[in-house]
């Protein structure tokens, strides 16, 4: 009499702990799992009696709870998580959330900082990638699948490592110049820092095997390999607008050779890492599609348009100036934290998302540019003044945007080309998940 009692309240118990699982993987998998246990129910029984259905239980409920907690973060349609894309289908409105959240911490920054009331922005400008990357580390951990909303602050993580290597072992050395167990990382990082070459040459070997990855499940499209030759010559004119800057003012062409030599290290160290982030990019394509364009937006993302805002009090007419900065300011943010994300979480096909990435990029580009180009007319004064610089300075601005527009082509081609020679199932460690907890 107890042997029907036992089995038959177990089953019934484990019945309703599939409620715990999404409904579509239990329309999908329900029916099998609880056959399954069931066997397993009256193999242990037959083996240890009510003893053997306790051990039984207790290796259930803990795999249970993994995994129906594992299905509900890593399922394609799944409102929270690592939410993959479906092809040719808008990402949903929750997850459209989460992969806005990193860019409005900035966006909302960026309006208490033009408040004037204090520095938020700085303050998260050099903390918020390091705190926004935690999550995202903890959910690869746990699921061993990098989510879609971690694309944005990967990208803001790079942007970050690269603008604090010289405020970090420059400003703040004294943080490490007197802990000797340190002494070797501290010298380490800064032969890193103070020798280009070197981490120049590791940029490009990280590169080479990069590109080597791609294009072992992708050939490299030849769009991609001439916008790479547009985007070597670049660097070539950037270092020719660098040396013709530099000899306008000291008249020395003695010193022409060393000037090249310099020039061109300091760019294609410039150059390789925007392109070295590119191919990280490419690292997240499989997975997540034209989705991994979200890495070098989140690198352009906290870019910095006029500088300080305290240096606003210095000009002629402030109120003005402060009425274009902040526009500029909020155009530019607003872009790219919800403009670029929300539309391209929502448009069902690839095409529309590029036309998305395109023309918001151009705009933000532009906005940058052209603020550049205003807070030297306004500190320098070259509405009333000599033009001083002029025109490299405006050709260097340029060159800077075309660089990053290059970088951002670059990454759309590389992006858009990927086609896998077959779709990731719609869970492919669901099954296993299913069936683990019925293992014997």
């Amino acid at each position: 009499m107890d042997t029907p009692h036992s089995i038959e309240r177990s089953r019934k118990a484990f019945s309703a702990l599939l409620n715990l699982y999404p409904a579509a993987h239990r329309s999908e998998y329900g029916t099998a799992m609880l056959q399954v246990f069931t066997e397993q129910c009256r193999a242990a029984y037959a083996q240890k009696g009510v003893f053997g259905i306790v051990l039984l239980w207790l290796r259930t409920l803990p795999d249970v709870g993994y995994t129906s907690m594992l299905e509900h973060i890593t399922a394609p349609g799944a409102a929270w998580g690592l939410m993959e894309p479906v092809p040719n289908a808008p990402l949903p409105w929750k997850g459209v959330v989460l992969v806005v959240l990193p860019g409005l911490v900035y966006l909302v920054s960026q309006v208490m900082q033009l408040s004037g009331t204090n520095l938020a922005y700085l303050a998260v400008n050099s903390r918020a990638a390091l705190l926004l990357i935690i999550p995202v580390l903890v959910v690869w951990a746990l699921t061993r699948r990098f989510p879609i909303w971690g694309l944005i602050p990967l990208g803001l993580l790079f942007r970050l490592l690269q603008e604090l290597d010289i405020e970090t072992f420059v400003m703040r050395a004294y943080v490490i110049i007197n802990n000797p167990m340190l002494e070797p990382l501290e010298n380490a990082i800064k032969l890193f820092i103070n020798e280009p070459l070197i981490s120049t040459s590791l940029f490009i070997l990280a590169i080479a095997l990069l590109a080597w990855r791609y294009a072992r499940g992708q050939k490299l499209p030849r769009a991609f390999w001439l916008l790479l030759g547009a985007y070597i010559l670049l660097a070539g004119a950037q270092v020719a607008c660098n040396i013709a800057q530099q000899m306008q003012f000291t008249g020395n062409l003695f010193s022409m050779q060393t000037l090249l030599q310099e020039n061109a290290v300091y760019e294609l160290h410039n150059f390789s890492r925007l392109l070295l982030l590119v191919f990280i990019g490419s690292l997240f394509v499989k997975r997540h599609g034209f989705f991994a364009i979200l890495v070098p937006l989140g690198y352009m993302l906290p870019a910095m348009l006029v500088g300080f805002y305290d240096n606003l009090e210095s000009i002629t007419s402030p109120v003005s100036a402060l009425l274009v900065v902040s526009g500029a300011v909020l155009a530019y943010r607003g872009l790219l934290s919800l403009v670029v994300p929300i539309w391209m979480s929502r448009s069902s096909t690839q095409r529309g998302k590029i036309w998305v990435v395109g023309i918001s990029v151009a705009l933000a580009l532009l906005i940058y540019a052209a603020m550049q180009v205003y807070s030297v007319v306004i500190y320098l004064g070259w509405m009333s003044g000599p033009t001083y610089g002029f025109p490299w300075d405006f050709i260097s601005v340029a060159l800077e945007e075309l660089k990053i527009a290059g970088a951002m082509a670059l990454a759309v081609v590389l992006y858009s080309s990927f086609h896998p020679t077959a779709q990731p199932a719609s869970n492919p460690p669901a099954e296993a998940a299913a069936l683990s907890a019925s293992e014997a």
